[in-house]
C-alpha cells in the first residue's frame, strides 16, 4: 500500500494490485502528522468495530456514532468478492487498524462510506440524548 500524500493528517493510500479496479483509500493518520486538525478526525468514516451476526450481515459502528447491520449478500460478485460467497471465508473479516474498515484475507475491502451508506438498522450509542 504505498502512501501517495499526507495532509492534515490524511494519508491518501493507492491500490492497484489487491483488485480491481484500481482505487484511493484515504485514511486519519492520527500521530502522524504534525500538522492533524481536530476536524479531521470526523471528517472521514472509520469503521470503529465489526461483528459477523449471520449470513451475509455485519453489524457495524461507525466513529461519527451510528451504528447497525448491513447486508452484503447483492455485493459479493466480481473477482475479488466472489469467494466469499462462501460463508466461512465471508465471516473471516477484521477491521484493519490502519484502513479503518472491514477486510479480507484476499485483499477485499469496503469503502466505510459504503458500508455507512447501506446501513439497515441504525442505533444511535447510548450516551446521547433522546431528541425532541
Amino acid at each position: 500500500m504505498p502512501v501517495v500524500s499526507r495532509f492534515f493528517g490524511i494519508a491518501i493510500a493507492f491500490y492497484w494490485q489487491d483488485h480491481l479496479p484500481p482505487h484511493f483509500h484515504a485514511f486519519y493518520s492520527a500521530g502522524r502528522s504534525p500538522t492533524s486538525t481536530p476536524w479531521s478526525k470526523t471528517m472521514i468514516l472509520h469503521v470503529t468495530e465489526a461483528t459477523y451476526e449471520r449470513d451475509y450481515l455485519v453489524h457495524v459502528k461507525f466513529n461519527d456514532g451510528p451504528e447497525g447491520f448491513v447486508d452484503l449478500a447483492d455485493e459479493l460478485y466480481g473477482e475479488v468478492f466472489a469467494p466469499l460467497k462462501d460463508v466461512k471465508q465471508f465471516k473471516a473479516f477484521r477491521v484493519d487498524p490502519e484502513l479503518k474498515t472491514i477486510v479480507w484475507n484476499n485483499g477485499a475491502d469496503l469503502a466505510p462510506e459504503f458500508l455507512h451508506d447501506r446501513l439497515l438498522v441504525v442505533a444511535e450509542p447510548a450516551d446521547q440524548p433522546e431528541q425532541q
